[in-house]
């Protein structure tokens, strides 16, 4: 089996309740899947945190080589800052997506909501783009529309850099 991503978009992490002692604390649990040249996802990693911070997941990374699980091709990740920083240290080289679908989310809290439909748009036209060339240009045309509508948009797209068109260097098929 190889593993073609380390994948946490949809939820790398949550806050189940749960019995520390004698009382009911909430918690992270920090979760890692990765998925197969065929598509199968499999769970790699569940772990209790005691905050997620660049040390926790340090530890998620390092267990893995431990396990030799092996260098994913890519990593698509939701943009926690540890995450981020921790990927970079142990493969500066590893590729990294930040997840598109977390990104709109984020887009969307920046934005009135008379304009989410407009924003979604206008998002997924630039993300769903056809070619590299065609992303770059509706990239520049999201940018320059949405710093006059909504300024606190573009500097949160801006905040993902070019880890949220990672995608463009890997086969559609991918």
């Amino acid at each position: 089996m190889r593993l073609i991503s380390m994948t946490l978009p949809l939820r790398n992490r949550w806050y189940p309740i749960v019995r520390v002692g004698q009382r009911r604390a909430r918690v992270p649990v920090l979760v890692t899947l990765g998925v197969t040249q065929t598509g199968e996802r499999r769970v790699l990693d569940l772990r209790l945190a005691g905050a997620e911070s660049a040390t926790a997941w340090r530890e998620v990374i390092e267990s893995r080589v431990r396990r030799h699980i092996g260098v994913p091709a890519l990593a698509v990740i939701d943009g926690t800052p540890a995450l981020v920083a921790e990927l970079r240290a142990v493969g500066p080289q590893l590729p990294v997506q930040r997840c598109t679908v977390h990104k709109l989310r984020n887009l969307l809290a920046k934005a009135p909501r008379r304009l989410h439909d407009e924003l979604t748009e206008d998002y997924r036209r630039m993300i769903h783009a056809a070619a590299a060339a065609d992303v770059s240009a509706a990239r520049k045309a999201f940018r320059v529309k949405w710093r006059r509508t909504c300024a606190d948009v573009v500097t949160s797209l801006d905040e993902a850099s070019d880890d949220l068109f990672t995608f463009l260097a890997f086969p559609a098929s991918q």
